[in-house]
């Protein structure tokens, strides 16, 4: 079985994965990031409205699904339907490389 090499995901690898709570309940699907944070479509077919979820909210991914800090049923008290301001792009040199941990679905079912 292919094994990733990195042991991070960077934001922009993020689209595409379904965003879960710490207790394993989907949340949405992220459809893109920002500098700081994860837009994640919500609800049946995606289209109930999105979260805006900061980037170090988010605890891990594997190659399908990112996992929060928090279970899935307190999002909604955290206010992230609110756009958040951009931060700045950082220039040359300065630190601001978001790195997400991963861990391969297998190492995740041997600790649950």
């Amino acid at each position: 079985m292919f094994e990733r090499a990195e042991e991070f995901y960077s934001p922009e690898q993020l689209p595409g994965h379904t965003l879960r709570g710490s207790d394993h309940k989907d949340v949405g699907l992220i459809m893109g990031v920002g500098a700081n944070y994860a837009d994640v479509a919500t609800g049946p077919l995606r289209l109930t409205g999105n979260l805006y979820v900061p980037l170090d909210a988010i605890a891990y991914c594997t190659d399908t699904h990112c996992y929060l800090r928090i279970p899935a049923d307190q999002v909604t008290h955290k206010g992230w339907n609110i756009l958040p301001e951009e931060r700045p792009t950082p220039g040359p040199g300065e630190p601001n490389e978001v790195r997400i941990p991963y861990r391969s679905e297998e190492s995740k079912q041997r600790h649950a």
